[in-house]
């Protein structure tokens, strides 16, 4: 039975207009937030833009080691015995490549590592093998102590991870003659043996330094500045005669031969000072 004093029940009041607490206090989060960009957009670029440049900077320059000559050997007469010519050695960065080759990547350029070997004249299984052990590594020689031009050659193809380093390399003008006074560098261009080793301090200079610029690929744009200028090494003059050594050297040689002798000596001097010639 229906109670008529009954009265209907009264639909729900409408929920309140506008965000609920919790979304507004979201966009005021936000929104504070984002004018803090703002804020730090319009500071950064009005009041502190330095800041942005040096940033810039950071990313784009790097400290280049400028390498310095070695001092040459000279005899009595001023005859170059021992000189530093300026060479290119070539050399890959094997991590560069790896990622180049990574399909994730979705690199554009890739090396060809058949193109790259016939380029500096090696077998391209070697150079792969080469790569492969050392694919975790961020420096690996190519060939040393190329000329300019022809490294140049090699460089102007742009090779992916490929690169240039200057270098220079020893040069012996009167060869075997005079090679066992003389003595000899290593690769590096530090002497080893005999005069090269005995002044060494002397003769090698002192490595320079400077800013350079390069884009993402790591090639040189620019040079930016010089921060220490490379020192030369000191010339070293001897009382060495190269004229008296090859003279003596040949004559030497040939009686060596002609008794089937197992060695020989022979040192000139001068009478009047004593000078070793």
């Amino acid at each position: 039975m229906t109670n008529k004093n009954t009265k209907p029940a009264r639909a729900s009041a409408a929920p309140d207009s506008g965000f609920p607490g919790r979304h507004q206090a979201v966009f005021w989060v936000l929104a504070v937030l984002f004018a803090g960009m703002v804020v730090r957009a319009v500071y950064l670029h009005v009041i502190d833009h330095e800041f942005l440049k040096r940033q810039g900077d950071a990313r784009m320059l790097r400290k280049e080691t400028l390498p310095a000559h070695r001092g040459m050997i000279l005899d009595r007469n001023g005859v170059p015995l021992a000189i530093s010519t300026p060479v290119i050695s070539l050399w890959v960065n094997p991590k560069e490549v790896k990622e180049l080759a990574d399909p994730s990547a979705k690199k554009s350029r890739v090396l060809d590592v058949g193109q790259l070997a016939l380029a500096i004249g090696v077998e391209t299984s070697a150079l792969a093998n080469r790569l492969k052990r050392n694919e975790n590594k961020e420096f690996l020689y190519l060939k040393r102590h190329l000329a300019p031009d022809v490294a140049r050659v090699v460089l102007d193809r742009e090779f992916p991870g490929v690169y240039g380093m200057n270098e220079y390399k020893r040069y012996y003008p009167e060869g075997e003659s005079a090679s066992h006074i003389l003595g000899f560098t290593d690769l590096d261009d530090h002497g080893k043996e005999g005069l090269e080793l005995a002044y060494e301090n002397s003769l090698r200079g002192k490595p320079g330094q400077q800013l350079v610029m390069r884009d993402l690929k790591g090639r040189k744009v620019k040079d930016v500045s010089r921060i220490r200028a490379a020192e030369p090494g000191r010339d070293l003059h001897l009382s060495f005669d190269s004229r008296v050594q090859y003279i003596a050297y040949r004559e030497l040689a040939a009686a060596i031969a002609e008794h089937h002798a197992s060695a020989g000596l022979v040192v000139a001097l001068d009478v009047d000072t004593g000078e070793v010639l």
